[in-house]
């Protein structure tokens, strides 16, 4: 838990924009919010190489996210 917390602080210092985890899963077209939510539950949810299982995990756009081994990617909007 110190992680994160230290974690979201150095983040707010370096002013770059942060979202939760699932958010950016869906974003990304991988599944729903509610199905993200079961995959990082699941463990099967991986951000900058650690296994992530906690809800509401902030995540950057520098963060590489794998789901089951798959980099993901957001989706780019015209």
């Amino acid at each position: 838990m110190q992680f994160v917390i230290i974690r979201v602080q150095l983040i707010k210092l370096l002013g770059d924009n942060m979202e939760r985890l699932q958010k950016r899963i869906a974003e990304c077209g991988v599944a729903s919010r509610r199905k993200a939510e079961e995959l990082i539950a699941e463990g099967r949810v991986m951000v900058n190489g650690k296994i992530i299982t906690e809800m509401g995990y902030q995540v950057t756009e520098k963060d590489e996210i794998k789901v089951d081994g798959n980099l993901i990617t957001k989706v780019e909007t015209k």
